[in-house]
């Protein structure tokens, strides 16, 4: 009685929902705090995609699909960006929103499908940690397909986890499967996803009894999910076939990851995310991943994992940890591919480094609480440790801070407060079609990639290396008895000053736009 009492008085039976939900929270916090200005500036990746996303129309699509081939790679992000675009305009808000969302949702169904390995303690531990994470907070801060990919591959682990683990008459079931074969159709978008797909398809089919899952499917449940993959896939199947009767080949290369090189500079970029000490950066994903600390309960994590190879949970995730190790390896891009197996890694170090400490002290309360305690400092260190490196790093490490370009905000932020501006904006060719998208709320901006004799109203980025001359005419008084031609036409050329310089407050390249 007095138990019971000392329960409701200390909210112990809540206290899964209090954890979780605090969980969340913080979550919420990492991921979407003022995310369109940390990190401050775009990526070239960011840029790129944007880019893509933003000329993309799908009717466009349909009717220009010979000229849309490129926009296929990637196209469940490329259209969920779009949308954003659409709705919220062309800002770094709209870029990195859709990967602020997908990343939680990510982040959940890791969460869930580590509840349903072990226990909800595990589960808890294991959250803080990766949602602390820095490639958690380098992800949702990010707007690039990797987010997406990173969430299709959460929904493949945990729809089998969820399938295995309910009756097979729970309404549920259907909608777990219906998700099953929308993720995997969607991920063959993704560079190496198709191998992802095949590896984990066989990894259930080779298992005894994830095979029980297939075998006890009815042959129209069966049809109908090659159609719902079929139908998925049909732009991509179409447009592979469309090219490979030109004779071309460039998106079923870049769909398998053909480009990858194992060459020493990329492998040294692999190894620095696990033991490198100074922060660097790759693609978009501040490097090391992980701690020290942290690598040693995934070895630990993997060691167990090692031992019940003969698992349903080792079949799946050795299959995706060895595939995600090889592509990154060769390609420092397709480390966010390592997110969700060594996620799923850390959790098992953990539950295994906690229950081999109960084992040692399985009736002694003071060693239970001395655990208590040294665990919460471990798991507050490494928090802490990881959500500190990720900030300092993005704000102070010139290897880091100079991967973004500022311009486009800056840029944005000036037309914004001048939106009656008439004039030419002067860019990079290679960022043309990226700041073109302006021009849909700045109709009266033209943007270019030189400057023309004599123009007025000038906006030049400082990336593009232009500086504008103005042109001085002078007509002499020579006579043709002094030998020289009558009104002799001198031209000479001078600099233009600009009226109006834009800046940073970075140590070097604080130029950002000079107004002419």
């Amino acid at each position: 009685m007095k138990s019971d009492f000392v329960q409701q008085i200390t909210l112990y039976k809540y206290r899964y929902y209090i954890g979780f939900g605090l969980l969340a929270i913080l979550g919420l916090l990492l991921a979407g705090y003022r995310f369109w200005l940390l990190p401050n500036g775009l990526s070239a990746e960011e840029m790129s995609v944007a880019a893509t996303a933003g000329h993309l129309s799908p009717l466009g699509l349909v009717k220009d699909y010979g000229d849309s081939l490129a926009q296929l790679v990637n196209l469940p992000w490329v259209l969920t960006e779009w949308l954003s675009i659409k709705v919220f305009g062309f800002s770094t808000f709209a870029m990195r929103l859709p990967a602020v969302i997908l990343m939680l949702l990510a982040a959940t169904a890791l969460i869930a499908t580590i509840w349903k390995w072990s226990r909800a303690n595990i589960a808890a531990i294991s959250g803080l940690v990766i949602l602390t994470s820095v490639m958690f907070m380098g992800m949702a801060r990010s707007g690039t397909a990797a987010a997406m990919t990173t969430f299709l591959i959460s929904l493949l682990v945990l729809s089998p986890t969820l399938l295995l683990s309910i009756k097979k008459t729970s309404r549920w079931t259907t909608v777990l499967k219906v998700l099953l074969c929308l993720a995997a159709a969607a991920l063959v978008y993704s560079p190496g996803g198709l191998y992802i797909v095949v590896l984990l398809f066989l990894a259930g089919v080779l298992h005894p009894k994830t095979r029980f899952l297939v075998l006890r499917l009815k042959p129209w449940k069966l049809i109908v999910a090659i159609v719902i993959g079929l139908v998925v896939l049909s732009p991509l199947l179409t447009g592979i076939i469309l090219q490979m009767i030109d004779g071309e080949f460039g998106l079923l290369q870049s769909l398998l990851a053909l480009n990858i090189n194992w060459s020493w500079q990329n492998l040294s970029v692999f190894a620095s995310a696990f033991v490198s000490v100074n922060s660097s950066w790759a693609n978009s994903l501040l490097l090391p991943i992980v701690t020290i600390v942290e690598l040693v309960v995934m070895i630990l994590g993997l060691i167990k994992i090692l031992t019940e190879v003969a698992s349903a949970r080792a079949y799946l995730l050795l299959a995706l940890l060895l595939l995600a190790l090889v592509l990154a390896a060769g390609e420092p891009s397709f480390i966010y591919l390592l997110f969700v197996p060594l996620a799923l890694l850390l959790s098992i170090g953990f539950a295994t480094l906690i229950r081999s400490w109960y084992k040692l002290f399985p009736r002694n309360p003071y060693a239970r609480i001395l655990a208590t305690v040294l665990l919460a400092a471990l798991i507050g260190g490494v928090a802490l440790t990881n959500v500190m490196r990720y900030r300092d790093a993005q704000n102070y490490s010139a290897a880091v801070v100079y991967n973004y370009d500022q311009e486009f905000e800056t840029l944005r932020g000036y037309l914004r407060e001048h939106e009656d501006f008439s004039g030419s904006l002067i860019v990079e060719p290679e960022q043309e079609r990226f700041y073109q998208l302006l021009t849909r709320k700045f109709d009266k901006l033209e943007i270019k990639t030189n400057v023309e004799e004599n123009e007025k109203n000038l906006i030049i980025l400082d990336s593009a290396g232009i500086v504008p001359e103005i042109v001085l005419k002078q007509n002499s008084e020579q006579t043709e008895s002094e030998g020289g031609e009558s009104a002799e036409e001198i031209v000479s050329r001078e600099k233009m000053l600009p009226q109006k310089i834009l800046t940073n407050g970075l140590s070097r390249d604080s130029v950002l736009v000079r107004m002419y």
